[in-house]
């Protein structure tokens, strides 16, 4: 019986012309922006490769005297968008793709893709992913909320039900016609994009095993999360007393966890947890590293505890007798305090914007629509935690470059004129993704409540209605 009325409702949504033609235009529109997420990120991608080439030939055939002063020419590393920035841009678009690098301290991501403010969660569909996450609830809200009280209202659904078909056979053969039309929406443009991140794949060291795997991932939540809406429509169908209240009801719904709770929520993560002043943080590690927490000056205990360390090394009693350029090693000894202040700076900062992270999670248990979201920008490895890590890696390369330098000089007592040779001593910049476990690992909770939508409502969809029960 269950494969009659499956059968009947795939047929009824072969038949309707209106509804294809609806798909068919939403399918367009979505292979129209993948396929300009597509061109803009092959763009992207090849002019970041050709800047960062062109930095690093700047780097090897500078003309600095001394080593300290190549750390103030520096260099620039770029950030190389990952290939499915093409499905999720996220929050990549606002968050920089450059890092300038040189001594003294860490310069901010500049050369954004999109001027404007950041925010976790945009509404603007002009990805496929934000389409297919915030608009195909409404299609799936549109195919299913008559379902029952249409057949309901035409006298269908008790002829049915006293044909002896079982209350969960009806629901799932309903939503038999709800997985194949959300199928159809994530599977078309899951591929097309999984095409062009394979091709991509060398050009930003991904693996295609990992891409694959995410694609997969990011197909499977969504399942989940368009399935979900599928089975409240039903519940709410199955339960409202016409055609139009159970429309009305829907929307309201969708209304509240796809626009009003992600803005509530984002809003009140941001006074919960307000960010300090990029000026402010700027001032107040200028002045720790120039007097320490004491409030007195560093520079002249640095230069003592250094001499000692020194002299014992060289086992001298001078400091005159010190085989290095002392000048050079002071460099190196200041620039290890003021990254010392910095990761303090750092720590406090990512507290914040964990914190905020974790208010949103929790609210997240109100809206799936948040859940999803977060998912998917950490599956394409544009959310704000891996534009940190790319972040953090250009610190660590700029420790790397300024060290290296500084130890020229100290070494360089004869003070010859640096060649190709000691700036290539500094390694070319390389930036990997993280892995998928490694995307996924801060978002259990998100992951969860997806599980938890799509159970809870398959669940409430598949009890028969007391109301029916009532009139039987």
């Amino acid at each position: 019986m269950f494969w009659i009325v499956s059968r009947k409702e795939l047929m009824h949504l072969v038949r309707d012309r209106w509804l294809g033609l609806g798909l068919g235009l939403f399918v367009s529109l979505v292979i129209a922006l993948l396929l300009v997420g597509i061109g803009n990120t092959r763009s992207l991608i090849r002019i970041q490769l050709a800047k960062q080439s062109q930095a690093r030939n700047e780097w090897l055939n500078q003309d600095s005297t001394t080593g300290h002063s190549a750390t103030h020419f520096g260099t620039t590393l770029y950030k190389l968008p990952h290939p499915l920035f093409a499905f999720d841009a996220g929050s990549d678009r606002n968050l920089g793709t450059a890092v300038r690098i040189e001594s003294h301290r860490p310069l901010p991501a500049t050369d954004p893709i999109a001027v404007g403010s950041v925010h976790p969660l945009h509404f603007d569909v002009s990805t496929p992913a934000i389409l297919l996450h915030l608009v195909c609830p409404l299609i799936v809200i549109l195919l299913t909320f008559a379902s029952v009280t249409k057949d309901r209202e035409l006298g269908i659904l008790p002829l049915v039900m006293s044909t002896g078909v079982p209350w969960q056979h009806l629901m799932l053969a309903k939503m038999l016609k709800v997985i194949v039309v959300t199928c159809l929406l994530i599977v078309v443009p899951l591929v097309s994009v999984g095409c062009f991140a394979l091709l991509a794949a060398n050009d930003v060291g991904m693996d295609h095993a990992d891409l694959a795997q995410r694609l997969l991932m990011i197909g499977l939540f969504s399942l989940l999360f368009l399935s979900g809406w599928g089975f409240l429509s039903l519940v709410v169908s199955s339960r409202a007393e016409t055609s139009t209240s159970s429309l009305l009801t829907l929307l309201t719904i969708w209304t509240f966890m796809c626009i009003i709770i992600p803005r509530i929520a984002v809003e009140l993560a941001y006074q919960k947890n307000p960010l300090p002043e990029a000026s402010d943080l700027d001032q107040t590690r200028e002045e720790l590293a120039q007097f320490g927490h004491e409030g007195r000056s560093i520079l002249e205990k640095l230069r003592v505890e250094v001499d000692e360390v020194y002299k014992k090394q060289f086992d001298v009693k001078s400091v005159e007798e010190i085989p290095l350029k002392m000048t050079a090693v002071y460099l190196t000894a200041v620039e290890d305090f003021s990254d010392q202040v910095y990761d303090e700076q750092i720590r406090e900062l990512e507290s914040r914007l964990n914190a905020q992270d974790q208010f949103i999670h929790s609210v997240s248990f109100a809206s799936p629509y948040m859940a999803i979201r977060s998912i998917s920008t950490a599956l394409c490895c544009t959310d704000r935690m891996h534009h940190q890590a790319f972040y953090a890696a250009t610190e660590r390369h700029r420790r790397i470059l300024v060290r290296t330098m500084n130890d020229y000089d100290a070494r360089n007592v004869a003070r010859l004129k640096p060649d190709s040779d000691v700036w290539s001593s500094v390694p070319p910049f390389v930036f990997s993704f993280q892995t998928l476990s490694g995307s996924l690992s801060g978002h259990a909770i998100s992951s969860s409540i997806l599980v938890a939508w799509f159970t809870l409502t398959g669940i409430a969809a598949l009890r028969k209605p007391k109301l029916l029960q009532k009139r039987r």
